[in-house]
């Protein structure tokens, strides 16, 4: 079950960073700038989801909410595949953002009520590992995909992949026997507004903004530097792998925060993201210290 919902975690957050490399393709396809619709629409729509999804799941149920989520994301990434205009990938686009967002929080929430407590850490670890992974991996699978056979693969084997996932959740899940209070839904939404609103959480809000910011950007801007310096679209790819062991530090993350706390994990992990950003602007005409740069 644990394996199930970690790779389906992976197939889902596939969806947000599959946009960084093709943004090109499908903009020379469809005649027109697509970053918006591609990237900025399911972006906002998956932020806000999160928003909606935990409540609902709160009142009706994990299982059913994952397999709502999951439906509507197969149906609406397999769609992708077959937009035709800008708009019509936009709204796609938006319909697979708040329907992806339903997963990631309802997923943890589940993991930390069905799995026993010695092992609930690594259950939890390991699917925050299949969150970062995902930006590395879904990079590479579609600049793989839309390279050998169009980016409307991208999507309709995504949609494919996503749709077993949903029958093994089916399957596989089931409901966890926990407490739940007869709080009404209009409670819990409201809840969710106080503690959205607190200070702590807005600041570590917008520390999130930064760090992802950080991260979509300096890969949406690695593709074309790189062909700047003389690569072909293969090769970038091998370029951006080099990233993905930097993702696997997070399973480490609990045992470096027993001796700095949380709070020192976190400026230790802000401070080298900085470092490794200032060499990689340092060392840009250097491909080796691109490469190098991105993993640290």
């Amino acid at each position: 079950m644990v394996v199930l919902l970690v790779v389906t975690a992976l197939l889902v957050l596939t969806q947000l960073y599959a946009a960084i490399p093709l943004i090109a393709p499908i903009g020379a396809e469809l005649g027109s700038d697509v970053t918006f619709a591609l990237s900025t629409v399911f972006s906002v729509c998956y932020a806000v989801g999160f928003l909606i999804w935990g409540p609902l799941a709160d009142q009706y149920g994990r299982k059913r909410i994952m397999l709502i989520g999951l439906v509507y994301l197969t149906v609406a990434t397999i769609a992708c595949g077959f937009a035709s205009t800008v708009p019509m990938l936009a709204a796609l686009r938006g319909v697979q953002g708040v329907m992806a967002s339903s997963f990631a929080p309802v997923a943890l929430a589940y993991l930390a009520e069905a799995t026993p407590l010695k092992r609930r850490a690594t259950a939890i670890g390991a699917m925050s590992t299949a969150f970062l992974v995902a930006g590395i991996a879904g990079q590479v699978l579609a600049s793989a995909l839309s390279l050998t056979l169009g980016w409307q693969w991208v999507f309709i084997l995504s949609g494919i992949m996503l749709g077993l996932g949903m029958i093994g959740v089916a399957v596989l899940v089931t409901e966890p026997h926990s407490r739940r209070d007869d709080a009404s839904l209009v409670r819990r939404f409201a809840v969710v507004g106080r503690v959205a609103t607190r200070p702590s959480v807005l600041l570590l809000s917008l520390a999130h903004l930064t760090l992802l910011l950080s991260f979509v950007g300096m890969y949406t801007g690695l593709g074309p530097h790189l062909t700047d310096l003389c690569l072909d679209s293969s090769q970038v790819i091998w370029l951006r792998l080099v990233g993905l062991p930097g993702m696997f530090a997070s399973l480490f993350a609990g045992a470096i925060a027993k001796r700095l706390g949380g709070a020192g994990v976190a400026r230790a992990g802000f401070a080298l993201a900085a470092i490794g950003l200032l060499i990689e602007a340092a060392l840009s005409a250097s491909l080796a210290g691109t490469a190098l740069a991105s993993l640290v």
